[in-house]
């Protein structure tokens, strides 16, 4: 509306609102959806990375039209898709729609390392959705038995459990990595106990962060610094440099030999530093040194719950600020 766009990137904690002044972008700000205030965290870029699996091609369209007439129960649907409109649950339509499928994993490259984060939680949700998949196939073929008419065939779509997945990945000479509190197994030959410890918080003391990364220095241990952006390398670089530790900014962290005596900086999103005493490497991230990362500014980031601050008409005061579904912001009159 006017000269605000507001989107919606699944990968961020917040939507960000996009203000124009003509034709030239003003700000970038995250904004709060329950009140449609903008926080003060400014963006420099954004990136918005696609909410869909299906694409509306041509081709898509006319195959969408061409299975209305012989699944009528599906018409709703396939009339929007062969429209040209998105609609809710025409993911599930996907093998009927496109000519082949194939898994994430198929067109990232050989050498990719896949980690998987809580593989517990992933296995788990994998076994429901395999399941409820399963589920609705064997209902719409038993109905289908019973007079009824024969399902439209998606079996392309079967959800495949986690150990399929990494199998088909170790087949194509990718690495598999899962991160897990747990231990199954301590003395697997497949297994690691990284036994990570945290970063103390140093509250803006550079003088006891210093003298401690000049001792892990003398001790052997690998030294890297985790920072946001180019400036706070540059300037964590010279407060480095001022203190008489020698350090060096990377742009990949394959450029990090095993052993050395500088410190590498790095940037990355890394809120919170670790100590890894089994392989001798500590990485500390710009949080932990000027402890800028509170508990107010975690509150903040924080999507607001679902019914927060819910308006009750009969307390609304004239003058008060409110948004409207259809009309947008504006104030109660």
């Amino acid at each position: 509306r006017g000269g605000i766009v507001d989107i919606f990137p699944p990968t961020e904690e917040h939507p960000v609102r996009i203000d124009f002044f003509g034709d030239q972008i003003d700000s970038i700000t995250y904004f709060h959806v329950a009140d449609q205030r903008s926080t003060d965290e400014s963006v420099g870029r954004i990136i918005a990375a696609p909410c869909r699996e299906l694409l509306i091609t041509e081709k898509v369209q006319q195959r969408a039209a061409d299975l209305i007439g012989s699944h009528p129960e599906l018409a709703e649907m396939l009339e929007k898709i062969a429209e040209g409109q998105a609609t809710e649950g025409m993911e599930a339509l996907i093998p009927a729609l496109v000519d082949r499928l194939e898994l994430l994993i198929d067109v990232l490259p050989s050498s990719t390392l896949i980690l998987v984060n809580d593989p517990e939680l992933v296995r788990t949700r994998a076994e429901d959705l395999v399941r409820t998949s399963q589920e609705f196939l064997h209902a719409g073929w038993a109905a289908a038995a019973s007079g009824g008419r024969a399902p439209i065939d998606l079996g392309a779509s079967a959800y495949q459990q986690l150990a399929d997945v990494r199998a088909h990945a170790l087949e194509r000479g990718q690495g598999w990595w899962s991160l897990s509190p747990f231990v199954p197994d301590p003395d697997a030959e497949t297994g690691e106990h990284l036994n990570l410890v945290d970063i103390p918080s140093w509250h803006g003391d550079v003088q006891a962060f210093t003298a401690q990364i000049k001792q892990d220095v003398a001790d052997g241990w690998r030294v890297l610094l985790s920072v946001e952006g180019p400036g706070q390398a540059s300037r964590m670089a010279e407060v480095l440099r001022d203190n008489d530790i020698a350090s060096g900014i990377v742009e990949d962290l394959d450029e990090v030999p095993e052993q050395s005596p500088v410190v590498h900086i790095f940037r990355s999103g890394m809120r919170k530093g670790w100590r890894a005493p089994r392989i001798g490497l500590v990485v500390h991230a710009a949080g932990d040194i000027t402890g800028a990362i509170t508990t107010a500014e975690r509150a903040a980031r924080k999507m607001p719950a679902k019914r927060r601050n819910q308006i009750v008409p009969l307390e609304l005061k004239p003058g008060d600020p409110l948004v409207h579904q259809q009309h947008g912001v504006g104030r109660y009159v």
